[in-house]
């Protein structure tokens, strides 16, 4: 397994919402990773409280991946819990991140 990533690399549109299946507002932070990668570790700034729902704590936040590519990268997201958003506020996308390896 190859080291993970020094550097970030935040989509252009480095959040966004969408509508689910049960109707709802959903919240996701998306990166562009190489196409290999297939571990992903979603994390938060020093000090900030991230299990503040039933979905817990960052760590078991739902990494997923789009079909969407470029020549060697792949869209993928964060979903982030509707309470962390709500409760952070205005730059809740900010203290979010993502390791890969």
């Amino acid at each position: 397994m190859s080291e993970s990533n020094s550097t970030e690399k935040r989509a252009t549109l480095s959040y966004d919402k969408i509508i689910g299946r049960d109707g709802l507002y959903h919240y996701r932070v998306l990166f562009w990773v190489p196409k290999e990668v297939t571990k992903f570790i979603p994390y938060a700034d020093t000090g900030i409280i991230t299990d503040v729902s039933s979905h817990g704590p960052i760590e078991k936040w739902s990494v997923e991946e789009t079909n969407i590519t470029s020549s060697n990268e792949k869209l993928v997201f964060i979903f982030v819990p509707k309470t962390f958003v709500y409760l952070y506020g205005k730059g809740f996308e900010k203290v979010i991140h993502l390791k890969y390896m």
